[in-house]
């Protein structure tokens, strides 16, 4: 699952950041790609096969990154609204900052959550490319909704820089996870 949120995700992080710097002005693109990940990032939770969470015990790792694609999921389907059908730009930056704080509590879990909730066993050495993707996705969002929500249109362009890094930075994790680098 981790895999394929990482490599769908930066697609639409890559077309909104052109679309930020003004290097095409279609938000009909950007809605279309916006659709096709949130349908595909949907489709990875819905049919992924991810633990569920259980009243008093610690969820899986599994049942968490499956909860934290499903958000960005969701990310990506209000941008479909807002740039396929217009919709207003402000719910996405107002749902930026909601994902914003919740990618900064899963950096901390994907960090330290693994020895807090699962012992020394499960260590959280193995989560560390998702803890750095989600304080990237995290800052990405807040100056997402820095632009947006108020909205400060000077922040357009260092907005869309700020999301072009990101997006190449979450694919090279993913190059990373693909090929299994272990950096013990």
């Amino acid at each position: 699952m981790e895999v394929i949120f990482l490599m769908v995700l930066p697609a639409m992080l890559w077309a909104q950041s052109w679309y930020f710097l003004d290097l095409y002005r279609n938000a009909k693109t950007l809605g279309v790609i916006s659709a096709a990940v949130a349908v595909t990032l949907g489709s990875v939770v819905a049919f992924g096969g991810t633990g569920y969470f259980t009243f008093g015990e610690p969820a899986d790792t599994g049942a968490v990154v499956g909860a934290f694609v499903a958000l960005w999921a969701i990310y990506a389907a209000v941008a479909a609204g807002v740039y396929l059908w217009g919709f207003d730009e402000r719910t996405l930056g107002l749902y930026s900052l909601f994902i914003a704080v919740i990618s900064i509590l899963y950096m901390v879990y994907f960090l330290v959550g693994g020895e807090i909730l699962g012992g020394a066993q499960a260590g959280a050495l193995l989560h560390w490319p998702m803890a750095i993707v989600a304080v990237g996705l995290a800052v990405s969002s807040l100056f997402t909704f820095f632009h947006l929500a108020p909205p400060f249109n000077k922040l357009r362009y260092v907005t869309g820089w700020i999301t072009l890094v990101v997006a190449i930075m979450i694919m090279v994790m993913s190059g990373l996870v693909v090929l299994g680098v272990n950096f013990n």
